[in-house]
């Protein structure tokens, strides 16, 4: 650390970081040059403005295992209001950043990168620019006035002059800053972080009550409307614009002052749900409503409006509590934008699909309360919504600027006891993100059915193997000897009758011949329908040879005949008989004709299996029904990516 005194005013300076060029005295806010001999007063720095920020010059704090110390300050103004660029110094003596804007805190160093950096003109909203090895969308472009500096900084900085920026961010998480500032453009590299996550100490005294205590006891800065006079409270230090609900006046809050910037239209104005001031907890975390918008977005010719709440809390920051026809939503914004292919109406987040489910323009018609941006009535952009029930991404593409939100679907019953409402209206249609009622029953009837079917298959085996087959029916047939060795012999036998009383769904014909070795027989058989004719046909080999059996044949064989109806049976057997070569004669074979019939049927398995299929497919109709409806509510054609109706879709990553 070095120390010295300002040539201006005597006060003591120090210059903790060795990359420390230009120091502002804290006392007549002189801007010194440190040459590494001598402090050169280049002149006065201007006022910053009071933004309420917590931290402070000497403020420290801890990143992961990185501790650090707050020595510097760029305070830069833009349409939307006032952020802070803190200069930090590490261990080591290096020397990083911390923004802070909108309740959000982004840590980032210096970096070189080797990829070619575009010009500033020819960056758009949601352009996909590769840096660091690493692939981002474009956020926000911002062209923002320098309006004072404070402490350390490594560069000069001049009240008044003009830079431009652009935030990228990426969907794993990273975040990056292209400063236009200089030639070439710097890039810092980083990440987003939470209050908690900067475990802050030494902050400014009138506000760490804010931020190290619960939502209960955040102090409330009070004053009036200086249009109509009604009161009005400021919840949040980073609160940018208050609209007044009695008046419709838009109210600036800069430097502790109030100053009136328009008048909104009072033919717009509505009644919130949930009043402002109202607290409830959700997800663990009490949250108090300070802000709320009613929004319009034209679909078919026809305008759809819904209402937005806006959520505070003071350790948590802020979150948004959504309603349309009953329908709610809580939404937190995303430091990690999804990628989203060009003309892909499908993307990947959080290793989920999401379908594109409506797109267009939407406006901002009312506006009551307070807002971490200058909030206006008739204020446009373009939204873009995704599905993966029960959530939702949306997509805002503002002129400069480009934000994500999550969504969770909320049963109103929820909200309602949350914030100690109770006229919520009920819940009509179905909404975007609705989680379908009949999804989580489909997954459970199909699997009870399966166990079923199962189960029955496991019974119906067990009595097809373990059941003995009945005999209805056995009688020996005669092939006659043959003294003819030079041609096989042929024979006919007709059977006796039987009766089959019932249906039967198998027959098992068995033929059991007493051949000798070195002889076969083929085996044919007609069974005959007495009283129409009809006619079931089969045929066997049965074969023996010397030492073994040939693999084609046997001393027995069964055939089976099936859905063989009731009635009056006789069988046609005609066998065609050889003998081994050279043999004088063949002796005569006799067949022993058996025919079985199980008594176990398979009737009433497949009937309990149609029966139990009614259970799953009635769920898949109600569940198909559903999805039906929720899509007819869609601005956005079919896609070819999809592939079952609940927005549970596959998508393959490129790498």
């Amino acid at each position: 650390m070095k120390s010295t005194h300002c040539p201006s005013c005597g006060a003591p300076v120090k210059f903790q970081s060795a990359a420390s060029v230009y120091a502002v005295c804290a006392f007549c806010h002189s801007t010194l040059l440190n040459d590494g001999r001598v402090l050169k007063n280049l002149g006065r720095m201007a006022e910053l403005i009071d933004d309420h920020s917590p931290i402070q010059i000497s403020t420290k704090g801890r990143i992961d295992k990185k501790r650090f110390s707050v020595i510097g300050r760029i305070q830069l103004a833009y349409d939307a209001g006032v952020w802070n660029e803190w200069h930090l110094l590490l261990g080591g003596a290096r020397s990083a950043w911390l923004s802070e804007a909108s309740g959000e805190y982004v840590f980032s160093e210096r970096a070189s990168v080797t990829e070619a950096i575009p010009d500033f003109d020819a960056l758009s909203q949601g352009m996909r620019v590769r840096l660091a090895k690493i692939d981002f969308q474009v956020a926000n472009l911002v062209t923002a006035r320098c309006v004072a500096g404070q402490g350390e900084l490594p560069f000069k900085v001049d009240a008044g002059y003009d830079t431009r920026t652009a935030d990228l961010r990426s969907a794993e998480g990273h975040f990056a800053t292209i400063d236009y500032s200089e030639t070439p453009p710097l890039v810092f590299l980083g990440r987003p972080l939470s209050f908690d996550d900067l475990h802050l100490t030494n902050l400014k005294s009138a506000v760490a009550l804010e931020y190290a205590s619960d939502a209960s006891e955040i102090k409330v800065e009070s004053f009036n409307c200086p249009h109509c006079a009604a009161p009005l409270k400021i919840h949040s230090l980073q609160i940018q614009s208050i609209t007044c609900g009695g008046c419709g006046s838009l109210i600036g809050v800069e430097n502790e002052k109030v100053s009136l910037l328009a008048e909104a239209a009072r033919g717009l104005r509505a009644k919130p749900r949930i009043n402002l001031g109202t607290r409830g907890s959700l997800e663990g975390v009490e949250w108090e409503v300070i802000g709320f918008l009613r929004r319009r977005i034209y679909s078919e010719g026809l305008p759809w409006f819904w209402d937005e709440y806006l959520l505070f809390n003071g350790k948590k920051g802020f979150s948004w509590l959504t309603e349309y026809n009953g329908h709610w939503n809580f939404a937190r914004m995303l430091s990690n934008f999804p990628l989203v292919k060009p003309g892909d109406n499908t993307i990947l987040y959080d290793k989920r699909g999401f379908r594109l489910f409506s797109s267009g323009v939407v406006e901002t018609t009312v506006v009551v309360g307070e807002f971490y941006w200058v909030a206006r009535a008739g204020d446009t952009c373009q939204l873009d919504e995704y599905v993966s029930p029960p959530s939702m991404l949306s997509r805002e593409n503002f002129e400069d600027e480009v934000t994500w939100t999550r969504a969770e679907y909320l049963e109103g019953d929820a909200v309602a006891s949350a914030f100690n409402v109770k006229s919520l209206p009920k819940a009509s249609g179905v909404y975007a993100n609705q989680p379908n009622p009949w999804k989580e029953h489909l997954g459970q009837t199909f699997a009870h059915f399966l166990a079923f079917v199962l189960l029955g298959s496991v019974i119906q085996l067990a009595f097809l193997f373990f059941i003995p087959q009945k005999k209805i029916f056995q009688q020996d047939l005669t092939v006659p000897a043959s003294e003819n060795a030079a041609m096989p012999n042929s024979s006919y036998n007709v059977t006796k009758e039987f009766t089959l009383p019932s249906y039967v769904q198998s027959l098992t014909l068995k033929h059991s011949l007493n051949i000798a070795d070195d002889n076969w027989v083929e085996v044919a058989t007609a069974l005959v329908d007495k009283a129409n004719g009809e006619i079931r046909r089969g045929v066997q080999d049965v074969a023996s040879y010397k030492g073994e059996r040939a693999p084609e044949g046997r001393r027995a064989s069964s055939i089976r005949f099936v859905n063989v109806p009731p009635g009056t049976y006789y069988m046609v057997v005609n066998y065609d008989a050889g003998f081994e070569l050279g043999a004088p004669s063949r002796p005569a074979i006799v067949d022993r004709v058996e025919i079985e019939r199980r008594s176990v049927a398979w009737s009433n398995f497949v009937f309990l299996v149609v029966f139990l299929a009614l259970f799953p497919l009635f769920v898949w109709l109600r569940h198909s029904a559903f999805e039906a409806t929720r899509w007819e509510e869609s601005d956005v054609g079919e896609d070819d990516d999809e592939d079952d109706d609940d927005g549970d879709i596959d998508i393959w990553d490129d790498d």
